[in-house]
């Protein structure tokens, strides 16, 4: 009977070790699959940030390219000969720019000189033919002395307003 009991004990101890082991074998089972779980998603996230970072260098290396050929396209010979071309032709352009508004501000000045010209000369004429017409008919020579100092007015309002289309006009072709 002594090894009965014994051996019930030893029993008991066993089967507590055995049920010790498969929960332990449980818990790492269930652990596992966690793992497992976390593995998985680990290598989802990898595999994504992987392929993010693919296509990042895949559009560098693309940019790269391009921004290559167009620097080699704008250091070429051909490009550099042309800029030298342009360049000459804008100053040509400029210095021709620069001599017809010398000779446009000379001629306006020529035309101004002889507007006042005529205008004194008209004005003489006129001075002269009032005071013939005033010997003559000292009525009608104030009608008509009237009538060109209205005429003067009208002239001298279209001097100015061609006078300010012609300055707007300069100052377009400036700019």
């Amino acid at each position: 009977m002594a090894g009965e009991e014994q051996e019930k004990p030893e029993d008991d101890k066993d089967l507590e070790l055995d049920l010790m082991a498969e929960q332990e074998l449980l818990r790492l089972t269930r652990q596992f699959r966690v793992m497992e779980g976390d593995k998985e998603a680990y290598l989802d996230e990898a595999t994504k940030a992987l392929r993010r970072q693919r296509k990042i260098i895949d559009d560098l290396d693309r940019e790269k390219t391009d921004l290559e050929r167009e620097l080699k396209t704008a250091t070429s010979r051909q490009n550099s000969r042309r800029d030298g071309e342009n360049a000459a032709k804008l100053a040509r352009l400029a210095e021709e720019q620069e001599t017809f508004l010398s000779s446009i501000r000379a001629e306006r000045s020529a035309q101004g000189d002889l507007q006042a010209e005529v205008t004194r000369i008209e004005r003489m004429v006129a001075h002269q033919r009032r005071a013939a017409a005033a010997k003559a008919n000292p009525i009608a020579a104030m009608q008509q002395q009237q009538k060109e100092q209205q005429q003067q007015q009208q002239v001298s309002s279209v001097d100015k307003t061609l006078s300010l289309l012609v300055q707007k006009k300069e100052k377009k072709y400036l700019y």
